[in-house]
């Protein structure tokens, strides 16, 4: 379905093979996020390593920069299947929970909903894909045609709002202050997921926020245990190893990817926080799944 002005792209589970490339995997765009919710049937996804069999009643969730590998289904699949952009994710997210509650879902991306969370779900999308395909069909120049893009997208907030609820009500957490220092690392964690491809200077991210790298510093390792090099770091390597080890791009265009000015700083890079250059780290990871 063609987007309109709604923030969610719904996929069609008929068409699910045209989104794959051939290897099976999902369209892991650095800003791209979103979920399925398996109606019947099932389907064995693979995350980061990790393998999820998504069943009946079942909802998972994907983050950006992560490489989701569809590995197979049952012929009798179905479900809804949604992708976002992250642009419209993060501020949404930033009102309702803490950045560190969001970090649990790239670690635990599959619940087991109730029958009346999944009707929930299920009539809310199917709302919001009525009124969008409404607004599709209007004149340009109709009465009312902009209040139907708005009704769409605030329909499309208040359903990433139900999904929000019903994935941390299946996975409790803390409710937390939010003081000064909290916001400065939520703050540091969105602007990370936007930048770390481009920027890996601690001062990059202190200076957006009018701060001395020191101080910033010791704001997002008093808040989160981890320096926030060690994050930066992390999302690079992580994002690093995601495609070199499901992905077909040569070591150069990863490089290019990640904006390292040439292949060699890279290697360096990649080797320093590793251990392995990135030839190793590749040939070793596919010598094992062989």
């Amino acid at each position: 379905m063609k987007r309109i002005n709604c923030p969610f792209e719904k996929i069609s589970i008929n068409e699910m093979e045209s989104y794959l490339d051939a290897n099976g995997r999902l369209d892991s765009r650095v800003a791209a996020c979103g979920f399925f919710l398996c109606k019947r049937g099932w389907v064995k996804v693979c995350l980061d390593e990790q393998t999820y069999v998504v069943r009946a009643g079942d909802m998972y969730l994907y983050v950006p920069s992560t490489f989701v590998n569809v590995i197979e289904w049952s012929s009798d699949l179905e479900g809804i299947v949604f992708k976002s952009d992250l642009d419209f994710i993060l501020p949404l997210i930033e009102k309702a929970v803490s950045m560190k509650s969001v970090l649990i879902v790239r670690d635990k991306p599959c619940i087991s909903l109730l029958p009346e969370q999944q009707a929930r779900v299920e009539e809310m999308a199917s709302l919001l894909e009525r009124r969008e395909i409404e607004v599709k069909g209007m004149d340009e120049n109709a009465p009312g045609r902009n209040i139907m893009k708005r009704q769409v997208e605030c329909l499309a907030e208040a359903f990433f709002n139900e999904l929000l609820y019903d994935y941390f009500i299946n996975h409790p957490i803390e409710t937390q202050v939010q003081d000064t220092k909290e916001r400065i690392f939520q703050t540091f964690m969105v602007s990370l997921h936007k930048n770390y491809r481009r920027e890996r200077e601690v001062s990059f991210y202190a200076d957006q926020q009018c701060l001395t790298p020191r101080y910033f510093s010791s704001v997002i390792k008093e808040k989160s245990g981890k320096s926030a090099l060690h994050w930066i770091v992390s999302m690079v390597i992580s994002n690093a190893k995601q495609m070199l080890s499901h992905s077909d791009a040569s070591i150069k265009e990863i490089s290019a990817e990640l904006n390292f000015p040439s292949q060699s700083f890279f290697g360096k890079y990649f080797k320093q926080y590793t251990s392995k250059s990135p030839s190793r780290y590749r040939h070793e990871y596919r010598s094992v799944k062989r």
